[in-house]
């Protein structure tokens, strides 16, 4: 499964093999118009981004996620963190 694999990959700090795992899934979202995997997806990919020194890029890519999760709670720890890293 491609987030697990972005996960793995984040966690190893091998930033390329993560964003090739989310990109995957950001050219695949599937049918499930909800899913948190797209959305978490893109925040992953900002992960990734930074950890190779592409800022940009990355803000970008946390940009995207907050824009699908802006009707979220406010309270949900992985919104909190995403803008914690963010800032």
């Amino acid at each position: 499964m491609p987030s697990l694999l972005g996960h793995a990959a984040l966690d190893l700090h091998r930033p390329a093999e993560a964003e090739a795992a989310y990109k995957q899934i950001i050219a695949n979202p599937g049918i499930d118009p909800v899913s948190p995997f797209w959305p978490l997806a893109h925040l992953g990919l900002a992960r990734a981004c930074a950890l190779e020194g592409r800022k940009d890029d990355s803000r970008k890519e946390y940009e995207i996620f907050f824009n699908l999760w802006k009707d979220a709670d406010k309270d949900r720890t992985v919104l909190q963190q995403a803008h914690l890293e963010y800032d």
